[in-house]
């Protein structure tokens, strides 16, 4: 296996999420941009989040597309199931996280700031990803075109 390079400052991993249409992309992970909420565990999908007393499988369906990524809670699970995957690879468990995220260029004067405000909403972030517990810090959020 390849080592992992790390981009952090002060002890925070820097992490790009690439929210597109039909895939979410980090540096070692990509997943198709699907999402389907759930009440219960599910029993045939491995790939699935707990967040907030709900179960969200990851890559199931395929999320149509919309204008404005804040107009429901699924691109911030998406990028919650993203920064899991993305410490799972690392072997990390909890973190400090920047997020550097992008907009298209359209949109991203008018949504910049609404955006990472949707992002970063909560500091602190308890999920589980594979049956296991993750702890992560959003302490800041980049938005780039």
């Amino acid at each position: 296996m390849r080592e992992i390079r790390e981009y952090n400052m002060n002890g925070t991993i820097i992490l790009g999420v690439d929210n597109g249409y039909g895939n979410v992309k980090t540096a070692h992970r990509v997943f198709p941009t699907g999402i389907i909420k759930c009440d219960s565990e599910p029993v045939l999908s491995k790939e699935y989040i707990e967040y907030d007393g709900a179960y969200y499988i990851i890559g199931e369906g395929h999320k149509g597309f919309v204008a404005d990524k804040q107009e429901d809670d699924d691109t911030y699970i998406l990028t919650l199931a993203a920064i899991a995957k993305e410490l799972e690879a690392r072997g990390f468990t909890e973190a400090r996280i920047h997020l550097a995220v992008g907009l298209p260029l359209k949109w991203v004067q008018a949504q910049r700031n609404s955006f990472k405000q949707y992002l970063t909403r909560e500091r602190y972030v308890s999920l589980k990803y594979r049956k296991v517990n993750y702890l992560i810090e959003i302490v800041d959020c980049t938005v780039m075109p």
